[in-house]
């Protein structure tokens, strides 16, 4: 039995080797392209199999962002977490927030039965700061986007001109426009305007380097649209 238990556990970790060597080779040949700094690294994941994390740095309009592949640093992540942080410089009473709307069902519902809950009578710090953005802002809902994108994302915002402005056409279309067989709606997804950053929070755990590669498209053009959109229509005020 310890021998079939030998063979089983080496052949994972062989398969996991295999699917390590051919994500980092995709990530190295599209990062070489785009010009981005590209950092790997193995760490060991369930079962001590090695899972490949990476990160990668680059820029927009002169503005520095960060890409981090790693372990989860929220609960409702599975797996793998992808983490896009970029310094705008945006002011910080700015505040939009993006979610897929199957999450945010889910932490209502998370938050409601902690209110709920009699025996539970303070909150508890671990909790996922999006429960806390939540209930701080509406959700913003306006004509013109397709219902599709409705369907797929909640947005929430402290003033809906902001998240207007911010959601132009081309943001819109690269949230709805997943590559085949990528993510679903399903799959915990949040997109943030906030404190003057950008940022960009998802579950990657099918490991595929086309979903990598479309959030660092969505990123970046969300970077885009802050800068070109957002940041002059405050300073025209």
């Amino acid at each position: 039995m310890f021998q079939r238990f030998k063979k089983l556990f080496s052949s994972s970790v062989a398969e996991a080797e295999s699917r390590n060597h051919e994500e980092a080779e995709q990530l190295k040949s599209w990062a070489e392209a785009q010009g981005y700094e590209l950092q790997l690294r193995l760490r060991p994941g369930p079962g001590k199999i090695p899972v490949l994390g990476f990160s990668i740095d680059s820029q927009t309009e002169g503005k520095p962002w960060r890409l981090e592949c790693g372990a989860p640093t929220r609960d409702f992540i599975k797996g793998e977490e992808l983490l896009f942080r970029g310094e705008l410089g945006v002011l910080d009473s700015v505040s939009v927030v993006v979610m897929s709307r199957p999450l945010k069902m889910q932490l209502e519902k998370r938050a409601y039965q902690i209110y709920t809950d009699s025996l539970q009578t303070t909150l508890d710090p671990k909790l996922p700061e999006e429960m806390r953005w939540i209930a701080m802002y509406q959700e913003a809902g306006w004509a013109g986007l397709p219902d599709a994108f409705w369907d797929r994302y909640a947005v929430m915002s402290g003033q809906r001109e902001h998240a207007q402005s911010w959601l132009t056409p081309a943001l819109v279309e690269c949230l709805l426009q997943w590559p085949l067989g990528g993510p679903t709606a399903e799959i915990p997804f949040t997109l943030m305007m906030l404190r003057g950053k950008c940022y960009l929070r998802m579950q990657h755990s099918d490991r595929d380097a086309m979903t990598v590669k479309h959030a660092t498209k969505i990123f970046k053009v969300a970077c885009q649209s802050a800068l070109e959109n957002v940041a002059q229509n405050l300073q025209g005020r």
